[in-house]
């Protein structure tokens, strides 16, 4: 692969941006015929989920260390009011970490409320899908002792439209322990979404994915997943977790 194209030029094992073969994993306990996850690879990277009920992730085959994750959404149909998302540093179903926007406030009973606009959430579970507990920790807004910690919300709340694209840029680097997501009106190109640099984070990486929960029709396309290469963050503002 001509170095203008590879991805990742200090490592000869990965040279272009490939989510195949892809694995789609649930986040539910017993997964049931009707509400699993139909995706569409149209190629490596344009990938189109064209229903889902409950949460669900596509997972690539690559694992990076520090990297730049990027890539354009939309949902296409006004069917659906969940999260819709990207997924990066992923371990296993018990340990990742998650880029994902909700549409519009919701609030269930038995799981919490869950407010619109972006939210970066990690996830250290005890159990994994294998009851409900990380179910909920997902669904709702904030934190879950043994589940899952939200780094960091939109603090304008906002919505997104149907069919409008937006373009997601991740820088996650793993010798600094700082990530920053932003987000673009793809049509515009207007900044909508900064998180600045969320710092204090573990190390770990991992591979990268899409990510839904109760949202369909969702079309990611032109994904780039690349080797992050500057080992110094400059961002601001500059939010630690510790």
């Amino acid at each position: 692969v001509p170095d203008n194209v590879d991805v990742c030029l200090d490592n000869a094992k990965i040279r272009m941006t490939d989510l195949s073969p892809f694995v789609s994993v649930p986040l539910i306990p017993n997964p049931s015929i009707g509400t699993e996850a139909i995706w569409n690879a149209k190629t490596a990277t344009d990938v189109v989920l064209i229903s889902t009920l409950d949460p669900y992730m596509l997972i690539g085959p690559t694992p990076f260390s520090s990297l730049e994750y990027s890539g354009t959404f939309y949902v296409s149909k006004s069917t659906g009011h969940g999260y819709a998302g990207v997924v990066f540093n992923y371990q296993s179903n018990k340990r990742f970490m998650v880029a994902m926007w909700k549409k519009e406030n919701e609030t269930i009973q038995t799981f919490g409320r869950a407010l619109a606009g972006m939210q970066v959430k990690l996830v250290k579970s005890t159990s994994g899908p294998s009851n409900l507990a990380m179910y909920s920790a997902l669904w709702k807004t904030g934190d879950t002792n043994g589940q899952v910690k939200t780094l960091w919300t939109d603090p304008k709340f906002q919505s997104r439209e149907v069919q409008h694209p937006y373009k997601w840029k991740i820088i996650y680097s793993n010798e600094t322990s700082c990530m920053r997501l932003t987000t673009y009106d793809g049509l515009n190109m207007r900044l909508l979404v900064d998180s600045g640099c969320i710092c204090g984070l573990t190390p770990f990486g991992g591979r990268v994915g899409l990510f839904t929960f109760n949202q369909g029709s969702v079309v990611w396309t032109n994904i780039e997943a690349k080797c992050y290469a500057d080992k110094q963050m400059q961002c601001s503002p500059k939010t630690s977790l510790q």
